[in-house]
């Protein structure tokens, strides 16, 4: 659990500030949570953690992000509700989906027939395989 909580932790820092320091919209660069989810393959190879965004509030920017089970339609409702994590351990893998910001940056394309500018949440789903010993 304190694994999968510094590393939401990482990832959510890393997108926000490479978002915000990095992207300008318009110029051809590819977007930080795109660049991001390459950092995410790296990390599946080489610590088999799997990492993935997930669509809480907003249009989904990848269709790979909506939810493909019911533990992440689950997550998608708890973050809805202002929940820090949702989590569940099943078949020897833990799977923890924690928020991700969305700042009015974000908003342009995340929600962009939105009313006002406040922060919208989208979600990262960590899966680490845990041992029994």
């Amino acid at each position: 659990r304190r694994q999968a909580e510094v590393l939401h932790s990482a990832m959510h820092a890393m997108l926000q500030r490479v978002h915000h320091r990095y992207y300008i919209e318009d110029t051809g660069l590819p977007i930080p949570a795109a660049v991001v989810s390459e950092v995410f393959a790296d990390v599946a190879e080489e610590q088999s953690v799997t990492l993935r965004w997930l669509v809480v509030e907003g249009q989904a920017m990848n269709a790979d992000h909506k939810p493909r089970d019911q533990f992440e339609r689950d997550a998608v409702v708890a973050l809805k509700a202002g929940k820090k994590s949702h989590e569940e351990t099943v078949a020897g893998v833990y799977r923890r989906a924690g928020p991700i910001t969305l700042t009015n940056h974000c908003l342009k394309c995340h929600v962009p027939d939105r009313k006002s500018t406040e922060d919208r949440t989208a979600g990262l789903i960590i899966s680490i395989p845990v041992n029994a010993e």
